[in-house]
């Protein structure tokens, strides 16, 4: 009759069980969560706009450094890849937007990415309209052309505690404004030289003249907003806003490993098989 173990026998062997379930736990502690990111970015058309804030007489540059650009939607591969519109949970907020004669939509999209804290945090660039969109407008394009960059932002993600998300969006716009250019006049020695038919008298005042002149202006939305999962999120300004949606997602677990069968070894010679 085999021995009994012990009460103490059988809690050792649970030890090294206990152990590997809890290195399991910590590996699956260190990897970063995934989540689903859908924004909705939209402006205040000029006719309705009521506010008195100053647009950016000289708009500043995105800095492209360290940014990570989505993928076309199909892109073979789990992360930043634009999601098809059917993965979208804000269509109907979209469509109220289209429809509304007050705003403009510039753009919707969602995608999928681990998130980290903040000192490992991947900032996004998010592109104007769709996939689709753009990649007609690059087919089209031309060397000659350098189009002005009507919209762009940068958008990342991070999780300590709570969620965050930080924006930075640029909206530029083409406007004729008036200025006021004031000339210095011409010296009064100068007089004797000038045209035949200059009949204003030669003054010190200097001259004031206003011009129409072709500038571009840039809104720009900054803010940095702790967020909560599954709950929609408003980032307001003057000019434009942001829905902003972030869900968690469970990404497909890889396949297992094919095993790998090794033959049976061989028997040492010199020893017999031995009958079962």
């Amino acid at each position: 009759m085999p021995p009994i173990l012990t009460e103490t026998a059988r809690r050792l062997l649970w030890v090294p069980l206990l152990l590997i379930g809890l290195q399991a736990q910590a590996q699956e502690t260190d990897e970063p969560r995934w989540y689903q990111i859908e924004l909705v970015v939209f402006e205040i058309r000029p006719d309705f706009r009521q506010s008195e804030e100053q647009p950016l007489d000289q708009p500043p540059a995105l800095a492209p450094e360290g940014v990570r650009t989505l993928a076309l939607e199909g892109a073979d591969q789990p992360a930043f890849v634009e999601l098809p519109r059917e993965a979208f949970a804000l269509l109907e907020e979209t469509r109220k937007i289209e429809q509304s004669r007050r705003y403009q939509l510039l753009t919707h999209l969602a995608w999928r990415q681990p998130v980290a804290d903040a000192d490992q945090a991947v900032t996004v660039r998010i592109p104007a309209g769709t996939s689709a969109l753009r990649a007609a407008a690059e087919a089209l394009a031309s060397p000659e052309s350098a189009p002005m960059i009507a919209f762009e932002g940068n958008i990342s993600v991070s999780v300590s505690r709570y969620l965050h998300l930080k924006a930075d969006i640029i909206r530029r716009e083409r406007t004729t404004v008036r200025e006021t250019v004031t000339l210095a006049p011409a010296p009064a020695s100068a007089a004797a030289g000038g045209p035949v038919f200059q009949d204003v008298a030669p003054t010190d005042t200097p001259i004031v003249e206003t011009r129409l002149v072709e500038k571009v202006l840039a809104h720009r939305l900054t803010e940095s907003r702790r967020m909560r999962s599954k709950r929609l999120h408003y980032l307001d300004h003057p000019v434009l806003g942001v829905l902003a949606l972030i869900t968690p997602y469970e990404p497909p677990a890889a396949p297992p490993e094919p095993l790998l069968l090794l033959p049976p070894p061989a028997p040492t010679p010199g020893t017999a098989q031995q009958s079962p």
